[in-house]
This record gives C-alpha cells, sequence and structure tokens, in this order.
C-alpha cells in the first residue's frame, strides 16, 4: 500500500514515506504524548499484555518543540511506568556522546543574571503541590552493607521558605 515502500537500490524501508533517508524511516504527524492512546509516530508493544514504550514529535513553532520517549500501558488506561535507560551497564550521556561516569550531562556555561531556566546545566523541579517546603532535590545514595542494601548519605534540597504567592525566598 502507499504506507510501505521499499528503495531497493539502498536497500531502505519506508513507512509513511517513499523516500526513506535512513536504513528505516518513519514518517507520521506529531503531536504531544497524551495518555494512553497512541499519538506518537511510532510505538513498540509487547504482544501478552499491552505494555508499550511510545515515541514522537511535538512542533509548536516558537514555543514548546520537542521529541518524546513515553513508557506506558497501551490498552486505553493512562498507566505510567519507569523508563530505563541501560538497564544492564552502561554510561548514559546527555549532551556527549562520550559519557565518562553513569550520568553524564554536558552543556556550555553561560552567565545567568536573571536566573532562567535555559542557563542552567540541570534543573530539578518538584510538581507537588505549591506550598512551604516544596522544591527541587538531589538524592545521593549508596551500598551500605555487604547484603547489598542502599543507604541515603547526602542530599541537597532548594525547598520554598513560605506559602506566600510570588515570593520565591528558599532555604
Amino acid at each position: 500500500n502507499g504506507q510501505l515502500f521499499w528503495d531497493s537500490t539502498n536497500s531502505r524501508l519506508g513507512i509513511g514515506t517513499s523516500s526513506p533517508s535512513t536504513k528505516f524511516s518513519v514518517v507520521g504527524a506529531q503531536n504531544a504524548p497524551s495518555g494512553a492512546s497512541a499519538v506518537g509516530i511510532g510505538r513498540f508493544q509487547e504482544s501478552t499484555g499491552g505494555n508499550c514504550i511510545d515515541i514522537g514529535f511535538n512542533y509548536v513553532p516558537y514555543s514548546s518543540t520537542y521529541g518524546w520517549i513515553q513508557s506506558q500501558y497501551g490498552g486505553g488506561t493512562s498507566s505510567y511506568y519507569a523508563l530505563a535507560l541501560n538497564p544492564l551497564g552502561g554510561n548514559v550521556g546527555i549532551g556527549t556522546s562520550s559519557p565518562g561516569s553513569g550520568i553524564q550531562v554536558d552543556k556550555p556555561y553561560s552567565v545567568d543574571t536573571d536566573g532562567a531556566a535555559s542557563k542552567w546545566t540541570a534543573r530539578f523541579k518538584d510538581t507537588s503541590a505549591y506550598g512551604a517546603g516544596k522544591g527541587g532535590s538531589l538524592l545521593f545514595v549508596g551500598v551500605k552493607s555487604s547484603g547489598g542494601s542502599g543507604g541515603n548519605y547526602a542530599g541537597i534540597a532548594g525547598l520554598k521558605e513560605n506559602a506566600t504567592d510570588n515570593n520565591e525566598q528558599g532555604y
């Protein structure tokens, strides 16, 4: 049919395109992730339980354009699952193709004069209810016993000092 194309000259498969640019090219409509409905460009779904990984791209000119991956149940409910990167080992890099540790985030430094989130290397945001004691945090955990149980060794938190609207005082 018109949705599946084989380029025998270059040995390329196209879905939704008659001119695949790589060995396997999928072209589809862009959408933001939305519950359990399949709105992405691609879905990888296991055959027995409906668990899946959706992949897509959301394009909003001059605003919020991003690619996305969502691990979820694809059977009509909004059940979301954790997404593991390299669960069997290996390093993960963001902004680098050669991470030297478990996770490495590289971003060029820029002078931050207005507190803009885009100037920081990483951002941790608490999306729970607004109020005092809410904010971003980072926890350092290690193995504390020969049995392999984990221990919390240190943490960094930036928390809102009070529940006053538009007050950015914190500790």
